[in-house]
């Protein structure tokens, strides 16, 4: 056929096919059909792709009428076409058709829905086998965000017919290109922001996720983050219920799935932590809810897929038990493998630990610090039932973290292994909450009990910052805090002079902190160390301040806590034994050195320790030493209220004897004497009347002087010599001091 038997056909079928009349256009693209069916009966291949361009051109022209007739032109030689079997033309006839989505003219806009709704009608499958088929869905799926409403119509119709070839050819197991739909899907979902195209592809997903041919999971990653975003900025679209309906199906098939694996656990994580790390906010919107819960569940499915990939047997047991010895940790390669020949295992297993190394690195460098930030973070929202989630989120994740890091490959654990999570840690501790402070105390806690203390040392700065961290109005911080620094300083002793210096510094600082908050930390460090080594080492740190007026506070208040509180009647047994060792002398000469800067409370450390004798002479030092205003007369008056309390009670039993305590009589009456009449003046008066009712004591006092002066102990006597020049200088440096500082 030559050209101008094209144009004279084309002529003459143009004429109807753009007409009003249904009738008209019915006849013209039968006309054109018809010469569709002689060129393809003659197989004259060039001649039907000049027919074919020859309606192309047409879609191009100026006038709108002409562009549609081009359109239902192509239209009606595609049907023809394919009535006869012959479809290596799609292409050509795709290509012109698509271009027309986007016309300025809605009727033109129609015509081209109407030509691919022909098209797809006819050509069926060989629409996906197609290599265009990828852009061949974005445009259609297009359609439905076009502002005309007829056009828009006509674009969810052209969907569900693509979706209908899609699903038959699924179900009938005919093998396209599936990832490149599902490329497509993803890449338009993740760029478009319209909500109508939007609730298109997640259908689109929906209905692919239904095939049981289909592993749409391994797509999960790329998808999740954009649903997670579509439900936080449609909160009021039909978009919205079916994202959340989706996510949901994900969640119960995921559980479900046989080809889980740990990589696609990890790639879900993360991106499921891109979205609430990218979209922060305390206000917890459904989203971030269901990305919480897709947090903890698939950290599940994690530790799960562990166990099974990896045999970490420790993983097993939903319950956390860390470990109390290095011995009781999970080795890498204790597990049974599949025999094979020397070399094969051999390469075998580099080939595992190689893979192990990598998955460690991939975890402690990205994944973990990720969660651990996305924790700290949220664990401050007032949604309780987030609060909880989240609990359970750290406690795993915390296992998860020891289990595989300690221990794994080598004798001791590297602290650069751990740097990612510390650095993490010390960021969130030093900015943070005090719900955040909390778990960051906790980690620093768990990872100090399992790993070396060169975790924290002195010269890091978190650890001034966790003392600075002690807020004595949030109880449960500071009580996590006590125990983490206890936990340091039962390690290395050297932890524990670190620490009393630094909160020493602290309450020097603190402005008007009172005893009770001191007290119970005391007790805390006391309860988790030994009690002689705090005592020893805060009198030691005391020392070192130039401000005689805290230390003074300091000593005072130690000296209230060891003198009444129950808990510390070890310490008063140490100091009161009549014949001690060595280190129990140390500990009493520790005391009194620092106690000297506070004359009352040195005077009743010697209560504590029996040292009466020496308790007299102190007494005789202060009354001529010292001058007292009102708050030493009420510090001598709680001297006398804590004689009379339990933790006294040997020093009352020893008036019953009056002759070898006489240096106790004397000091008490010198007490008496010196403060006012008060409650602690009755008390004491009625306490050395019973004694003085004994008809013996003046006697046996008497008698007592006169054996001290005859035959002195020369131990004891020395120790009091050194004892009092130490009282005596500590005084006199304490009034220097008080002098050039007034």
């Amino acid at each position: 056929m030559e050209r101008n038997l094209d144009k004279k056909a084309a002529k003459q079928s143009t004429t109807y096919l753009s007409d009003k009349s249904i009738e008209k256009r019915k006849q013209a693209a039968t006309e054109v059909g018809e010469i569709v069916d002689d060129l393809v009966g003659q197989n004259k291949e060039t001649d039907i792709k000049r027919f074919i361009e020859e309606f192309s051109l047409m879609t191009n022209e100026e006038m709108p009428q002409r562009r549609r007739t081009g359109l239902y032109g192509i239209s009606a030689i595609a049907v023809a076409l394919y009535q006869k079997g012959t479809s290596e033309y799609l292409s050509l006839l795709l290509n012109p058709v698509m271009s027309k989505f986007s016309d300025r003219e809605p009727k033109v806009q129609l015509a081209a829905c109407d030509a691919m709704f022909n098209i797809l009608m006819v050509c069926k499958e060989d629409i996906i086998f197609d290599k265009s088929f990828p852009i061949t869905f974005d445009r259609i799926v297009s359609i439905v965000s076009y502002p005309n409403n007829d056009v828009k119509d006509w674009g969810r119709k052209l969907v569900e017919q693509l979706e209908d070839i899609v699903y038959g050819a699924l179900v009938k197991n005919n093998i396209f290109d599936l990832d490149s739909l599902l490329d497509t899907i993803y890449t338009k979902l993740s760029k478009s922001k319209n909500q109508d195209i939007s609730l298109v592809l997640i259908r689109w997903i929906e209905t692919l996720s239904s095939m049981t041919n289909v592993d749409i999971l391994k797509c999960l990653p790329r998808f999740l983050e954009r649903f997670f975003e579509i439900m936080s900025t449609n909160a009021k679209h039909d978009v919205y219920d079916l994202t959340y309906n989706q996510l949901n199906v994900f969640l119960k098939d995921y559980q479900e799935c046989q080809s889980r694996s740990v990589e696609l656990d990890i790639q879900i994580l993360r991106k499921a932590l891109k979205f609430l790390l990218k979209k922060k906010s305390l206000d917890i919107d459904q989203s971030r809810y269901l990305a919480i819960i897709w947090l903890e569940e698939f950290l599940k499915f994690f530790n799960e897929d562990l166990v099974k990939e990896v045999a970490f047997e420790d993983l097993k047991d939903d319950k956390v038990e860390f470990y109390e010895s290095d011995d009781s940790l999970p080795q890498f390669g204790n597990f049974e493998e599949e025999k094979g020949g020397p070399e094969e295992d051999k390469e075998e297993s580099k080939d595992m630990e190689a893979e192990r190394a990598q998955m460690r690195e991939e975890l402690g460098s990205r994944l973990f610090p990720e969660m651990l930030n996305c924790v700290l973070y949220y664990i401050n929202t007032g949604n309780t039932e987030v609060v909880a989630i989240l609990g359970r989120i750290n406690t795993l994740l915390q296992k998860l973290v020891i289990v595989i890091n300690l221990k794994i490959t080598s004798p001791k654990t590297n602290k650069n292994e751990l740097d990612p999570i510390l650095v993490c840690l010390r960021k969130n501790f030093i900015k943070g909450k005090v719900k955040t402070k909390e778990i960051c105390i906790g980690w620093f806690t768990e990872l100090f009990k399992h790993y070396s203390d060169t975790l924290l040392n002195k010269e890091d700065e978190i650890l001034e910052n966790i003392i600075q961290s002690i807020n004595f109005k949030e109880s449960k911080l500071t009580e996590s805090v006590l125990q983490l620094l206890c936990l340091m300083s039962s390690k290395n002793q050297q932890f524990l002079k670190e620490i009393v210096e630094m909160l020493l510094k602290r309450f020097n600082n603190e402005k008007d902190i009172e005893m009770e908050y001191i007290n119970n930390l005391i007790h805390i460090m006391c309860s988790n160390i030994d009690q002689k080594l705090v005592f020893s080492e805060f009198a030691i740190e005391i020392m070192k301040f130039n401000n005689y007026q805290f230390v003074s506070f300091m000593i005072e208040i130690l000296d209230l806590i060891l003198s009444g509180a129950p808990v510390y009647q070890p310490l008063r047994d140490i100091l009161s034994k009549e014949k001690k060792e060595p280190e129990d002398k140390e500990f009493f000469t520790t005391l009194f050195n620092t106690w000297c800067f506070n004359p009352l409370s040195a005077l009743n450390l010697c209560f504590l320790a029996k040292k009466y004798k020496l308790a007299y002479h102190l007494l005789l030092c202060i009354g001529d030493n010292m001058t007292f205003d009102k708050d030493k007369l009420i510090q001598l008056c709680n001297i006398v209220q804590l004689i009379e309390s339990p933790a006294f009670l040997e020093l009352r039993i020893d008036l019953l004897d009056p002759g070898k305590n006489y240096y106790l009589i004397k000091t008490l009456q010198g007490i008496l004497l010196m403060i006012p009449i008060s409650k602690a003046f009755n008390a004491l008066k009625t306490r050395l009347e019973c004694v003085n009712l004994d008809p013996r004591a003046s006697f046996a006092v008497e008698a007592m002087e006169i054996q001290e002066t005859e035959n002195p102990n020369e131990e004891d006597e020395k120790e009091i010599q050194e004892c009092l020049t130490m009282f005596k200088n500590s005084i006199d440096l304490a009034k220097d001091s008080n002098k050039k500082s007034g």
